[in-house]
């Protein structure tokens, strides 16, 4: 549904509430609600957006709040903006290719999909394990309030380090990471713990996931033993019997793994 530009600060206000009766901040609800609705297509391409000032006195928030998040989705690439003319949604939706040649039937959809893989890629959809959640109160382990993440600076560090580094940063990089930064991972490592090493020992990886995949790839063969906490990551013993791999479960105690109990099943 298509939405005119008098109607527009209307479903930036309703979807503005409903974000804020969720617990979040006004700056994070407000940036929320304009991604969203420029991904939903509610606001459309090259649709011009509200003035600052006239959304900030309709949302009841200061024009810095706006000018914030303004700047902020300018960064991300979901708005445009020229001096004088205004803001405008500058996201295009990408159309899926072959999209027409899927079914309507979600449940026959995920069929299909499922009977196209590989017996690795059963196995992995078998021991999917998703410890996430997109709930604002949530203690899942390991994930952090996000809502804390100081994404106004971090953006602007990203492009001052793409602006000067552009034509070296966008192409093909080093496998193991880049490797300034794996010197200043080491120079850390030698000063606060006294490791030995150097820039080439180490590889730069995107999440503990990835490393397990990669340790399970190199360093066993499927039928392989190997020994897991449990209690524990959830998400380790999932990737081992993906890989083919005997997940031996050991206890814990008050320090960690029992290590007479691995002892003894050793």
């Amino acid at each position: 549904m298509k939405h005119s530009s008098d109607s527009r600060p209307d479903i930036i206000q309703a979807t503005f509430g409903r974000h804020l009766r969720q617990g979040m901040t006004r700056k994070a609800a407000l940036h929320l609600t304009i991604k969203q609705l420029v991904t939903a297509g509610e606001l459309d391409y090259l649709a011009k957006l509200p003035p600052s000032r006239v959304l900030a006195a309709r949302l009841v928030v200061s024009r810095d709040t706006v000018e914030l998040t303004y700047a902020q989705l300018e960064a991300e690439g979901y708005i445009a903006r020229a001096v004088g003319r205004g803001s405008f949604v500058s996201y295009q939706q990408n159309t899926l290719i072959g999209r027409e040649l899927l079914t309507e039937n979600p449940a026959e959809s995920a069929q299909l999909a499922e009977s196209e893989l590989s017996v690795h890629g059963r196995s992995l959809l078998l021991a999917a394990h998703t410890p996430h959640t997109s709930r604002n109160d949530s203690l899942t382990p390991s994930v952090p309030d996000l809502r804390l993440f100081p994404i106004d600076s971090w953006l602007q560090l990203e492009r001052l380090a793409v602006r000067q580094g552009a034509e070296r940063l966008l192409g093909y990089a080093d496998p193991q990471g880049l490797v300034e930064l794996r010197e200043e991972i080491i120079d850390y490592l030698r000063r606060e713990r006294g490791v030995k090493a150097s820039a080439e020992q180490v590889i730069v990886v995107t999440s503990s996931q990835q490393a397990l995949s990669l340790c399970t790839q190199v360093l066993f063969n499927p039928g392989d033993r190997v020994f897991v906490e449990e209690p524990g990551y959830q998400g380790a013993k999932k990737l081992v019997q993906s890989a083919g791999i005997l997940a031996q479960p050991i206890g814990v105690d008050q320090s960690g793994l029992d290590i007479d109990a691995l002892i003894r099943a050793d």
